[in-house]
């Protein structure tokens, strides 16, 4: 196995990245090729920074194609959730008229054969951006309070 050896210089540059960059992933990959240089193999990189030792290979290349600028991350992989605007739109006017939970919201546009195949932290998500928020809201009355409730209206009297 062929040596991985940094220079004075690119030593230091890593090691003020691994301790400063401001994106974890890339302080980890400089921290990591530290550890490389340090002759540490790439499984116990891998091990110790609990990823996969090809993506210690693909650090290691990608320093040596492209030096410092290799350890930043490009586009992350992965297709953004669409929402129609015909879909958001009902969106909309179903949390206006309905309100309730996420999940009852998802459950009213399943009945309007409008069914969002998501999960609800996205529809969620989804809701924020359009201004609108929910928090939860209790599912059951306390049992103190349907007791009080229940003798105000004299059903506990016994006859």
């Amino acid at each position: 196995m062929k040596r991985f050896e940094l220079t004075e210089q690119e030593r230091h540059t890593l090691l003020e990245m691994g301790l400063w960059h401001p994106h974890p992933r890339a302080r980890r990959r400089a921290q990591g090729l530290l550890r490389l240089a340090q002759q540490r193999t790439q499984e116990q990189v891998a091990q110790e920074f609990g990823v996969h030792r090809n993506s210690v290979r693909g650090w290691k290349r990608h320093w040596q194609e492209s030096g410092l600028v290799g350890l930043y991350e490009g586009a992350r992989e992965g297709r953004p959730t669409a929402l129609s605007p015909v879909v958001a739109e009902r969106l909309r006017q179903v949390a206006a008229e309905e309100g309730g939970t996420v999940r009852h919201i998802m459950q009213c546009m399943e009945q309007q054969h409008m069914p969002l195949l998501v999960q609800p932290a996205t529809v969620a998500n989804w809701l924020k951006d359009m201004g609108l928020s929910y928090k939860r809201y209790r599912a059951s009355v306390k049992k103190s309070a349907i007791a009080k409730r229940w003798r105000a209206s004299g059903s506990g009297s016994k006859a």
